[in-house]
C-alpha cells in the first residue's frame, strides 16, 4: 500500500466524451463517482487540452500538467474498455514540490495557473496562425456532438478551403503562402462569435 501511494494520489476511471468520473482511487480508499471529470480542476468547463480525449481519439496513453488551484499534478491518461465501451484511467500525481516545474515557489495562484495553462495551450495551438489545432478538433468535437444531442441544440461545422493556394506558393513562395494562412486565421477569428471556435485542419483548410 505504500509504494502504490508513492505512485499516486488519485486513479479514476472517466468517460472523457460525456465527461464523467466513473469511480476514484485516493490513498484514502475507493469511491464511487458520477461528477464531472473537470471538478477536480475547480473549472466550469471542462479543459482545453484533454488528454482522456486524445487518449480516446488515438488509442493511446498521454500525459499533460495540470493545476487546481492548489497543487501542481502531472495526469497520465490511458484508454481501456469495459464491457464493450471506451473509457480512460486518470492517474494523478501530485508534482508540486518536485522542481518539474521550475519557478513555481512564490508565484500567486493566477500566475501559477497562467503558467500551466501557457503550457498545455501550446500543446493544442497552430504554431503558424495562433488558431486551434487538429489534435484539438479531434478531441473537442466528439464532446461538443455529445452535448448538442444531449441537450437538443443545433451544432454547426464549416470547412474553408484556401482556393489556389498551391499556385500561390509556386508563385510566391512559401514565406507569403504562410502570411496568407495567418491572414485568414485572423479574419476568420475576427469574423466569428466569442462562443465558437476556429481551427487549422491541415495545410490551406480551417
Amino acid at each position: 500500500m505504500l509504494f502504490r501511494s508513492r505512485l499516486f494520489n488519485l486513479v479514476r476511471v472517466v468517460d472523457p466524451i460525456g465527461k464523467k468520473v466513473l469511480s476514484c482511487e485516493s490513498r484514502n480508499g475507493f469511491a464511487v463517482a458520477q461528477s464531472s471529470c473537470f471538478d477536480f480542476w475547480k473549472n466550469n468547463t471542462f479543459c482545453l487540452n484533454c488528454v482522456s480525449s486524445m487518449a480516446i481519439a488515438e488509442d493511446d496513453t498521454f500525459l499533460k500538467i495540470e493545476y487546481n488551484k492548489e497543487k501542481v499534478f502531472m495526469v497520465i491518461a490511458s484508454p481501456i474498455v469495459f464491457s464493450g465501451r471506451k473509457y480512460v484511467v486518470e492517474i494523478l500525481k501530485d508534482i508540486t514540490e518536485t522542481g518539474i516545474i521550475p519557478g513555481l515557489k512564490g508565484k500567486t495562484t493566477e500566475e501559477i495557473y497562467d503558467m500551466i495553462e501557457s503550457l498545455n495551450r501550446k500543446v493544442i495551438t497552430d504554431e503558424l496562425t495562433q488558431v486551434f489545432n487538429r489534435k484539438y478538433i479531434d478531441q473537442r468535437l466528439p464532446v461538443d456532438i455529445y452535448n448538442a444531442a444531449a441537450n437538443r441544440v443545433c451544432l454547426s461545422a464549416i470547412m474553408l478551403d484556401v482556393d489556389r493556394f498551391k499556385e500561390i506558393n509556386d508563385t510566391f513562395g512559401h514565406h507569403v503562402g504562410d502570411e496568407v494562412l495567418r491572414q485568414v486565421a485572423e479574419a476568420v477569428t475576427e469574423n466569428v462569435r466569442p462562443s465558437d471556435f476556429v481551427f487549422r485542419y491541415g495545410g490551406e483548410e480551417f
